[in-house]
């Protein structure tokens, strides 16, 4: 066992870091892979075009890649521009059984092709280091140390643990870290305690040390930032009390309530119901309505409950018949009266007699439904008792665009509950005409927002709520800018405070439960489409039991001018405060004057007034729903590849494997109760 403990740290102290395979994406961008050698948990790789990086100094580019995939260890940046005769310059550190290595000074000069490895020719001789450990503890007087200004107290060179991280919170300052710009850092997230990593990670918590000391000489690095000191080494911080630092803040103390909603009844003042029909901007199946089956409140709770459109409309409305939201109602189909009235209420004749004017009288009745025949509205909350019948070819008198039935049968139309609200895809969200390979969204469900009432900015919101249960139903909580100041989607910004997916046994690739007892927070950004920062700001949270649609949960955004924070049950779940600005935290390697918050400070874009969204929308081809999960019993019906309308057909002829699993109200989004307050 001696003898075997010998060779194992012998064979550590002497790896030798290998060249990684270096190959161009096509149309743009970087593809470098290492080998998932036994004992390596994490690979670095720092990188410049066409300038320099000589020793281990960050990069234009820095990544640490901690998964490994297929035997590799696997970074791709579709971000980063080099063509074919440019030269990239890099450094690769490899973490191999808690010490570390680095192949140093490289250089790979980019060939024409793309998706292999051409690195062997054009990579020049570098330079290897391997880290060492040792043993025993120095003991460090609290103080100053040489390098370091500021008013916070230097602890000392401690442990950490790749699978027990040492701090709360961590972020990545790729050219800025330092004690000054990390403690200001924390300071404004609250935190008292800062740990500086691996040269450019600066982590905050409320304690530290739990993993004990390590030699002052473990903690080698230069901080990134280039203002001396050091900045810790592999798994090892140098730790420091920054009691009393300066937030740089503006944000008052004080909250004030400023909205609150208990829903003893759904109040229009506060919510409006969205009525569109085009996909939420993820090619989603679901039309939403006002409907009193999708939006409605029961004892104390708001309901937002996605059905079947068939369950209204029935099957072949999807493949034949129309939405019109514009005018306010669908278009369902032809049915016969057998020569007397299937809808029998509230008889209307006028000699201009269309659906836009029959509508308005059967809706303010309070009927779902009406039918229209020559010169005759008719009004009811049923209809097609004679079954669907053909021949509805007689134009409106006041509308020769549109039936109004014939002899022996009825065109019949439904209310939709309000006007279109949101044409989004432009002329594809408030007129859809269904048919065989382009069939009408299947599901219709809710969607309301508080924009024409109640904005904010800098506070704080709390939500009461229960999620629903059931195969590809999507809920969310989130917040939208009200102005877009900054431009379109994703400029101006986005706050997901809840998104969860309802399938019960829905896993990613890796294994992990991504279902309905997983929960993520996301803030989107980025100075234009298909620029956006999110994976830099997302994160997920599993129930501590059961699953979020068990029982009700609380979910919580502290947002300041300082930092943004998302908690559920009391746990963070999501903490982001740029460093210096979400233009330098994204690393668009995009020119300075396409920055569209040049000038308006830290928090942009997330510095103007957002309004607040309660949706549940189904399924959608933005592969929110991988296509590589594993769904059980039943895989998923559709591929993220195809239309819309592709995938709203595969997904409803499977209606058979995912209905079941739709049960009662469990399909519906429950919100208890909602508060706002306002810094002050």
């Amino acid at each position: 066992m001696l003898l075997l403990a010998f060779l194992l740290i012998h064979g550590a102290c002497a790896y030798t870091v290998k060249q990684p395979t270096l190959s161009l994406l096509s149309p743009q961008g970087l593809r470098i892979t290492y080998p998932a050698d036994s004992g390596v948990t994490l690979v670095a790789f720092h990188y410049n075009v066409d300038s320099p990086l000589p020793g281990v100094q960050a990069g234009q580019w820095n990544y640490d890649v901690r998964q490994q995939s297929n035997g590799q260890f696997v970074h791709e940046n579709t971000r980063v521009s080099i063509s074919p005769g440019q030269t990239l310059y890099y450094w690769v550190h490899v973490v191999r059984g808690g010490l570390g290595h680095n192949l140093l000074d490289q250089s790979w000069t980019a060939s024409g092709s793309t998706g292999g490895n051409n690195n062997v020719d054009t990579t020049t001789s570098g330079t290897t280091t391997s880290g060492t450990t040792t043993s025993g503890t120095t003991t460090v007087s609290s103080g100053t140390v040489e390098g370091f200004s500021g008013i916070g107290t230097y602890l000392g060179c401690f442990i950490d643990d790749a699978n027990d991280r040492d701090f709360t919170y961590s972020t990545t300052l790729t050219h800025t870290n330092g004690y000054s710009t990390c403690s200001q850092h924390c300071a404004s997230l609250g935190y008292r305690y800062i740990g500086l990593q691996y040269a450019i990670e600066c982590a905050c918590g409320h304690s530290y040390g739990k993993h004990g000391r390590a030699p002052e000489s473990d903690c080698y690095y230069g901080c990134s930032g280039g203002s001396g000191g050091k900045c810790g080494g592999d798994y090892r911080n140098t730790v420091w009390d920054i009691a009393g630092t300066d937030t740089g803040g503006t944000t008052g103390d004080n909250l004030e309530l400023v909205f609150e909603d208990n829903f003893d009844t759904f109040d229009t003042s506060k919510w409006r119901a969205e009525v569109t029909a085009g996909g939420g901007g993820n090619e989603e199946f679901q039309s939403y309505y006002g409907h009193p089956d999708n939006l409605y409140v029961q004892n104390g709770n708001l309901y937002l409950k996605p059905t079947l459109a068939s369950e209204h409309y029935g099957e072949e409305f999807m493949t034949s018949g129309y939405i019109d939201f514009w005018h306010g109602y669908n278009y369902i189909g032809c049915f016969n009266d057998n020569g007397d009235a299937d809808l029998t209420e509230s008889l209307l004749t006028a000699g201009d007699m269309n659906p836009g004017k029959c509508v308005a009288h059967c809706a303010g009745q309070g009927y779902e439904y009406f039918g229209l025949k020559g010169t005759e509205c008719r009004c009811d909350n049923s209809y097609g008792s004679f079954g669907r019948g053909q021949g509805c070819h007689i134009s409106c008198p006041g509308d020769s665009g549109k039936e109004c039935g014939g002899h022996g049968v009825t065109s019949v139309y439904g209310q939709t509950y309000g006007d279109c609200t949101q044409d989004f895809p432009q002329g594809r969200a408030c007129f859809l005409q269904g048919s065989q390979n382009a069939p009408l969204p299947p599901i219709q469900s809710a969607r309301v927002t508080t924009m024409e009432s109640f904005s904010f900015k800098y506070g704080k919101v709390e939500v009461w709520a229960k999620l629903p249960t059931g195969d590809w139903i999507w809920p969310a909580i989130w917040l939208l800018p009200r102005d877009n100041a900054y431009g379109g989607w994703p400029a101006s910004g986005e706050i997901d405070i809840m998104e969860s997916r309802g399938n019960r046994n829905l896993y990613g690739s890796w294994g992990g439960s991504i279902g309905v007892d997983d929960m993520g927070s996301t803030l989107h950004w980025g100075p234009r489409w298909p620029y956006n920062g999110y994976h830099l700001t997302t994160n997920s949270k599993h129930a501590k039991s059961g699953t979020y649609g068990s029982d009700f949960h609380k979910w919580v955004l502290t947002w300041t001018d300082s930092y943004l924070r998302v908690e559920v049950d009391d746990e963070e779940v999501l903490l982001v405060s740029p460093p210096t600005n979400f233009w330098d935290m994204g690393n668009f390697g995009l020119p300075s004057n396409e920055n569209p918050w040049a000038g308006r400070g830290k928090m942009a874009p997330f510095d103007r007034e957002f309004y607040l969204i309660f949706n549940v929308a189904v399924g959608g081809t933005n592969s929110y729903f991988p296509d590589n999960a594993d769904n059980q019993p039943y895989p998923k019906p559709w591929s993220n590849g195809n239309s819309r309308e592709g995938a709203m057909r595969d997904f409803w002829n499977a209606k058979n494997q995912w209905y079941p699993t739709w049960n009662g109200d469990d399909v519906a989004m429950q919100i208890q109760s909602i508060k706002v307050w306002k810094f002050v």
